[in-house]
């Protein structure tokens, strides 16, 4: 399956918010939108990507002071790796293990179109395995009973 068969499923919006705004307003758009992950951008392309994990990191490391109002920018992922959605959600994992990275943009005709997530394409995976196992034990049950015919 790609990509995009897989996000004609389930929805998976791609949230920005710009490497000038306050920690605070990342952690407001994440809740009200229910996304651990947003796209930072510059108002014209992205430029880097800031997850949950990337805020409690900077907190840790500031000893417990309030951050706040620290820049987006400043607590951001800056290398943005992508997936487009033509490739399959096999490769998107892989890549995905493979960067360490848990949240995974996703581009279509050179736009970014949606974040997926590690979770997402896992559990995709494993219901339509579920559904191939099923499909191959009726296989074999119909086989084994023509061979007894």
């Amino acid at each position: 399956m790609v990509i995009k068969d897989f996000l004609n499923e389930k929805d998976c919006p791609a949230e920005n918010i710009t490497g000038d705004d306050p920690l605070t307003a990342a952690i407001e758009l994440m809740a009200a939108r229910n996304v651990k992950a947003l796209i930072v951008s510059d108002n014209t392309h992205p430029v880097g990507i800031i997850s949950a994990s990337d805020i409690l990191r900077a907190y840790a490391a500031s000893g417990g002071r309030d951050i706040g109002a620290v820049p987006v920018a400043d607590v951001m992922t800056p290398e943005l790796i992508t997936a487009e959605a033509g490739e399959t959600v096999v490769a998107a994992i892989t890549r995905m293990r493979e960067a360490g990275i848990r949240h995974l943009p996703i581009q279509e005709s050179g736009r970014l179109v949606a974040v997926v997530t590690l979770e997402n394409l896992i559990c995709h995976q494993l219901e339509n395995l579920g559904g191939e196992i099923d499909h191959l034990n009726d296989y074999i049950i119909h086989l084994h009973d023509a061979m007894l015919d």
